[in-house]
């Protein structure tokens, strides 16, 4: 990550962060957040960051390995739920003569297998190196499966340097009693063009493996970072995204 890049030049060089800030002319709370990848660069301090820090704008901006997949094919809550289902199914059958019903359950399972399936594929997308490439399924079940097997799938390319603005967003979704824990609040990286259009991206995956990386990515093209709801900060401070965002003000 950037911040682990900067505390190894640091060292090199015996640079103080105090020093480095004044180097780059910005206070040194600013610097702390980016070691500890609370707060991203613009694009002008990344530039100056490679020169007090002798390092190639490449290597200052290349944490991450490429191409990255964030979201996955299949949702795990739908997953457990299709085996659920399955498993209840067969149960229920062999309390019969199952060599007179074997048919009718080989149907169960085949339609299952389409329909439920096809509930388990999630939109996914790509980090690339110049550009975000965005999967998109249908939610037609055998066009899904049809998508699924000869990877027709809608593409969306969106070119880094087509990008305005991306923004940090966690909305709260309402609940509506206390077991209703199966679904996370959605967590979303939203991705305005400069021909204005928008792509909200879920970041729900493992966002502390990629995030700081690519928005630092996306700042070197001079994407306009926002974080309103100080997300950055709240993901890399060891607190509780959920607690701090519901809290009563």
């Amino acid at each position: 990550m950037l911040g682990d890049l900067i505390l190894k030049r640091q060292a090199v060089l015996h640079l103080s962060t105090e020093e480095l800030a004044s180097d780059l002319h910005v206070e040194v709370a600013f610097v702390e957040k980016w070691i500890k990848n609370q707060a991203i660069p613009t694009k002008v301090e990344l530039e100056k960051l490679c020169t007090t820090l002798d390092v190639s704008y490449d290597e200052l901006i290349d944490q991450l390995k490429l191409p990255y997949t964030v979201g996955h094919f299949f949702s795990g809550v739908s997953l457990l739920f299709f085996l659920l289902i399955a498993g209840f199914i067969t149960a229920s059958f062999m309390q019969f003569d199952f060599t007179h019903l074997w048919f009718i359950w080989l149907v169960l399972m085949l339609l299952l297998s389409i329909f439920g399936l096809a509930a388990l594929i999630r939109n996914y997308w790509v980090i690339e190196a110049k550009q975000i490439v965005v999967h998109e399924f249908s939610y037609t079940p055998l066009v899904v499966q049809y998508q699924r097997l000869t990877n027709t799938e809608k593409k969306i390319i969106i070119p880094y340097e087509e990008i305005d603005t991306a923004c940090l967003s966690y909305t709260k979704r309402p609940r509506f009693s206390a077991f209703d824990i199966w679904f996370s609040d959605p967590i979303d990286l939203v991705i305005t063009t400069k021909n204005n259009q928008t792509y909200s991206l879920s970041i729900l995956s493992k966002p502390r493996d990629f995030l700081p990386q690519l928005l630092v990515l996306l700042s070197s093209y001079g994407v306009k970072i926002e974080d309103p709801q100080n997300l950055l900060y709240l993901m890399f401070s060891g607190a509780s995204l959920y607690e701090e965002i519901h809290k009563e003000k």
